[in-house]
């Protein structure tokens, strides 16, 4: 399973190089915006487009860490006047939808990449105003609900270039939906973890986080293969980000679950890779002439580190022979996702 850890200073190993050679020097005519961007991939991702040019709605919570992140892209971009906070809380379907018609107003032109990065990783099992749990909503529904509420701007740039994108980012979490360890022979969606009761997500244990854990994290997966099927207009990818350090784990104590804080928190000492170098897979899926609907972008074969490889979700992502069928995942996903959140899509 590859997955992200908590160490600083990690030593770039790819990421210079292959932006340099890969992304496109001039994302001027480019607009992105991204989730979760205070720290992490979300705020490299922004540094990076920013730097080429781009014009960036960086969407989080008001806080001071948001100010910072704001400042530190603007310092670094090419104009830093086409750089914007917008005040968006994911566990708030409401802030959720006043982001997304901030967004409108801003992008009368349409949205050419929205960019789904931000993520919580085996949060404690509290609950959100809405009334699920609070991991569920960042890291899937509330995705799911922006997603739908910002669909016009993202067709309106396909109609005018041909190329507008939604990026997920998902990790090898998603694969426990598959082990038997976790979830028997219940492989897949399980409707039980979009429900609003808690006592059917999981608890605070190791077993019960990384069950919740890895649904969202399948979630991530089958919306993205949901998207590029059910339309074409839109293009609709997955990034995973290898084990990577970032801060995702910081909210975990030993006295919650000390296995976790040692297998997470410390990190995977030998596996981990830069930060830097884990936010390859979101960048290829967003900003590569080449990334096709579809498909996959990250380290190959979901191992720890590596340059980010293509591969067809479907095939890559969506199970064995002996899992959930994936246009069974699609159909729960969906159903569960819809009910929850009151999203509608248009093509629907």
């Amino acid at each position: 399973m590859a997955e992200y850890a908590n160490r600083e200073n990690k030593k770039i190993k790819w990421f210079t190089d292959w932006e340099k050679s890969d992304v496109p020097a001039d994302l001027s005519s480019k607009t992105y915006a991204v989730t979760g961007t205070t720290s992490g991939t979300g705020l490299i991702f922004c540094r990076t487009v920013a730097n080429r040019g781009a014009t960036v709605y960086m969407l989080n919570r008001d806080s001071e860490r948001a100010e910072k992140a704001l400042e530190l892209v603007k310092a670094g971009a090419k104009d830093p006047e086409k750089v914007f906070h917008i005040s968006c809380d994911l566990q708030d379907f409401s802030s959720v939808k006043e982001a997304a018609a901030q967004l409108t107003k801003a992008c009368p032109d349409g949205l050419d990449v929205l960019v789904n990065n931000a993520g919580v990783m085996c949060h404690p099992n509290s609950q959100t105003k809405d009334g699920y749990s609070s991991e569920l909503q960042v890291n899937h529904l509330s995705h799911f609900l922006l997603t739908a509420e910002v669909w016009g701007l993202l067709e309106k740039k396909a109609d005018e270039t041909g190329d507008a994108r939604v990026v997920n980012h998902t990790s090898g979490a998603s694969k426990l939906v598959f082990m038997t360890a976790f979830f028997g022979f219940n492989r897949g969606v399980n409707p039980r973890y979009f429900e609003k009761d808690m006592k059917r997500v999981g608890g605070d244990g190791f077993v019960g986080r990384m069950q919740r854990y890895g649904q969202t994290k399948f979630a991530n997966v089958v919306f993205s293969h949901a998207l590029a099927t059910k339309q074409s207009k839109v293009k609709s990818l997955v990034a995973h980000p290898g084990v990577c350090t970032t801060p995702l784990t910081n909210h975990h104590s030993d006295s919650q679950s000390p296995f976790m804080t040692r297998m997470f928190k410390k990190g995977f000492d030998k596996g981990e890779q830069s930060c830097e170098d884990g936010t390859m897979g979101i960048l290829a899926c967003a900003c590569l002439a080449t990334a096709g609907s579809g498909e996959l972008h990250g380290p190959k074969s979901f191992n720890f580190d590596g340059l980010p490889a293509k591969s067809d979700i479907k095939n890559t992502a969506m199970g064995t022979w002996f899992s959930q069928k994936p246009e069974v995942s699609v159909e729960k996903l969906w159903e569960v996702s819809k009910k929850a959140t009151g999203a509608i899509f248009p093509f629907e």
